[in-house]
């Protein structure tokens, strides 16, 4: 085999396959889950000059990974990952290849006997190309008749099912955050509320806009404003009150990643409990920006891909299902024998299958009795 052919049949193989989406798969979690900050956030953080580590992650185009050369990349991998397997599928170059012959070890065998033979032969032919599809064979020696049904084509596809399934959802999850990252959102964050007085604590959940009183008190608070970092203590909301005491400060800043620190009491306190003495003490549990109206994933120009990748899971998944191997049905004379050859790692689904299809044959020979 030459050096190009080896090469070919690596780029269509199954394992490759699994290291390219694990690869993307990873770099998508890096993408959402805020380990290297993305897009506007990073421009905003690296404009610090201490940002050092930040801006060799930009230079190596991971503070855009939707946007980098190394997503694209993969997604050309991926491409010509698909592409190659299905040709090699197509040639039988790729994956466990079916029985040209029936062993005569086979386990799985039915025979009848045919009252009119020039009639089990349509038969048998008409019920199983129902069920399998066109013979992929036919062999004609004097009154011996052979014909070979493929069973599970569609199953033995599925792979590539999950190829595009996987390229789609992630095309569509990028350009779903491409928009998010021009088009900023609400700020949206969950908050333990330590009340001072009672020595209680809650959790409120506050969208930007709402206004908010905490446990006895009068004084409504409105969360304002997310930024991903304020004055390099990270991401952080302001919060505006009104009906308190004039002393007290309107504006209030709680950062999400402020350290807690023990008390005089050896109780864990916040930034917020700390610095600014209140009714209530404010600590950040999650901070992030929601969506803008109308232009959630289902509004997204990258919702579509994510529909169609999941249905193509779906699919693949229902491909899965499907028993896999081959049947011969050879006729001689008024003897009609079945015989299944199942595919590695199908056998109980195509055993279970094999005896339906013998069944339904049976009964149409049976017919013309």
């Amino acid at each position: 085999m030459s050096a190009v052919n080896r090469a070919f049949e690596a780029l269509g193989s199954v394992r490759f396959s699994a290291l390219l989406s694990t690869l993307l798969a990873g770099m998508a979690m890096v993408a959402v889950s805020g380990v290297v900050p993305q897009g506007k956030a990073a421009d905003d953080l690296a404009r610090a000059a201490e940002a050092a580590d930040l801006h060799r992650l930009a230079a190596w185009g991971l503070t855009d990974i939707y946007t980098s050369n190394w997503f694209y990349a993969l997604l050309v991998l991926l491409a010509g990952n698909a592409l190659a397997f299905v040709i090699l599928q197509r040639f039988g170059r790729s994956g466990p290849a079916l029985p040209d012959k029936a062993s005569a070890k086979a386990m799985l065998r039915a025979s009848a006997l045919a009252s009119r033979p020039e009639r089990a032969l349509e038969e048998a032919r008409a019920v199983l190309s129902s069920a399998l599809g066109a013979p992929v064979r036919s062999i004609a020696d004097g009154a011996k008749v052979e014909l070979v049904f493929d069973s599970g084509a569609f199953a033995r596809r599925a792979p590539i099912f999950l190829h595009f399934a996987i390229v789609t959802m992630v095309l569509g999850a990028a350009l779903f955050a491409r928009e998010q990252a021009e088009g900023g959102g609400v700020a949206h964050g969950v908050f333990s509320i330590f009340d001072r007085q009672t020595r209680t604590t809650g959790h409120f959940d506050i969208v930007a806009g709402e206004s908010f009183t905490f446990f006895q008190y009068p004084t409504q608070w409105v969360l304002r404003d997310y930024v991903v970092d304020r004055n390099g203590l990270g991401p952080a909301v302001r919060f505006q009150r009104a009906g308190s005491a004039q002393e007290m400060p309107r504006e209030v800043w709680i950062y999400e990643k402020a350290p807690l620190q023990a008390g005089p009491d050896g109780r864990l306190m916040g930034f917020d409990e700390r610095h600014r003495a209140d009714d209530v003490a404010i600590t950040a549990l999650s901070l992030k920006l929601d969506p803008l109206p109308g232009r959630g994933l289902s509004a997204s120009v990258g919702g579509p891909f994510v529909a169609l990748g999941l249905a193509l899971v779906v699919l693949a998944l229902a491909a899965q299902s499907q028993p896999a191997g081959r049947v011969f049905v050879r006729f001689d004379g008024d003897e009609v024998e079945l015989i299944g050859v199942a595919l590695a790692g199908s056998e109980d689904r195509f055993a279970r299958a094999f005896s339906g299809w013998a069944k339904r044959v049976e009964r149409a020979i049976a017919s013309y009795a």
